[in-house]
């Protein structure tokens, strides 16, 4: 039996053990002085979920930072900043954003993997699997294609630790599930031509051929002007390589130089001259 504490009179959500209280709250984060351990022994830290019960819903959050700090009657004590991601309302599915703000004094959990799966969801016809939880492997991360589609969004990281990855396989997920789907992928850098195979059309500055009535006046006067420049361009290449050279014959006093658009003077050439060998005495 699941002797948790439950949310409220009326609430289906169970919550696990407090361990903490709430002590700041501003429109974005949420402060928690950490209170106690885990019956667990897993203590929160920066990349873990926690959740702030409120009368109506379960508040989610995700620990950014923990640091120690003086306490108001001596000591230390140990503070958690989250930020607020959304809320479990009672008997609901997980919805993004903030209704409800906790208040100073409401208790904080850190959440079970009950709740984590309704904020994940599951897969059915209008969700799809992208991968597992990094803080519980045991459960599957899902999307709601609908959703996501038809609204903008943004796949964030530092380098290296796999957005283009991650947006390879959001994209074959989408196609799985909605194959009349339509999508424009801009690639710069060449990273997903070889990802989705026969599935993707793709397109280079080698293949692509747009059709006029696609440019404005201006593309439309750039392309002509291109093209003239290169029509101009070519008809000097041709001229330049296909003119006749010029022919040169020789007689035995002249030699003349013909060509189809200038000549050149001729230049007497003297006639060879014999050379006898000098006569000698004995």
């Amino acid at each position: 039996m699941d002797m948790r504490p439950p949310l409220g009179p009326q609430s289906s959500l169970s919550v696990p053990e407090q361990i903490g209280r709430v002590v700041a709250v501003n429109g974005a984060t949420a402060t928690v002085e950490l209170t106690m351990r885990p019956g667990a022994g897993e203590l929160p830290t920066v990349g873990k979920f926690m959740g702030l019960a409120t009368s109506k819903a379960l508040i989610l959050g995700m620990v950014t930072e923990v640091s120690e700090g003086p306490a108001p009657a001596g000591g230390f004590r140990k503070i958690a900043h989250l930020d607020l991601m959304g809320e479990l309302p009672a008997g609901g599915r997980f919805q993004r954003g903030v209704t409800e703000y906790p208040n100073i004094g409401d208790s904080a959990h850190t959440l079970g993997e009950r709740e984590l799966r309704q904020v994940y969801g599951a897969a059915d016809g209008d969700h799809a699997s992208i991968g597992d939880l990094q803080q519980n492997t045991d459960i599957g991360v899902h999307i709601d294609i609908d959703s996501l589609v038809s609204r903008h969004f943004a796949v964030l990281g530092a380098t290296g630790v796999g957005k283009s990855s991650g947006v390879a396989i959001i994209l074959q997920k989408i196609l799985d599930r909605r194959p009349n789907l339509r999508i424009f992928l801009v690639d710069p850098h060449n990273e997903y031509g070889r990802c989705f195979g026969d599935r993707a059309q793709v397109m280079t500055p080698r293949n692509l051929r747009l059709p006029f009535w696609l440019f404005n006046f201006e593309e439309t006067m750039r392309s002509s002007a291109a093209a003239r420049a290169s029509r101009r361009k070519s008809r000097s290449c041709r001229r330049s390589f296909l003119s006749p050279r010029p022919r040169t014959f020789s007689t035995a006093t002249t030699t003349t130089a013909c060509s189809p658009s200038d000549a050149i003077p001729a230049m007497p050439v003297s006639p060879p001259t014999r050379r006898c060998p000098t006569a000698s005495r004995i």
